[in-house]
């Protein structure tokens, strides 16, 4: 069984989701920067390309990587100060439940 097309399509995938947690770093921590509270991040994730489902999956995957990865995107107290509003955001009671609504099947 010939798996090379697979392949190719997952790297494909894993590029797509890289440039999304680059871009989405790149404005976590500008929020950071200016103090930006958890209602910033939800309307960071709703404002990305969602229309699809595999733009959907890319979307939660890319904040899977933030998540649980930070140190893939960044080092020291910069990479601390967007990756504490990412968590913050995700441990809210008020916001988290829209965070993960960015990227469900609705």
């Amino acid at each position: 069984m010939d798996n090379s097309n697979h392949s190719s399509e997952r790297r494909w995938c894993e590029t797509e989701v890289e440039t999304l947690c680059r871009v989405l770093v790149q404005a976590l921590s500008s929020l950071a920067d200016i103090g930006a509270g958890c209602d910033a991040v939800v309307a960071l994730f709703e404002a990305q390309p969602r229309d699809t489902p595999q733009r959907r999956s890319d979307l939660g995957n890319a904040f899977l990587r933030l998540d649980a990865r930070p140190h893939w995107f960044g080092n020291g107290s910069h990479c601390q100060d967007w990756h504490a509003l990412l968590r913050r955001t995700r441990n809210s009671p008020d916001h988290g439940p829209a965070l993960f609504a960015a990227w469900s099947n609705d």
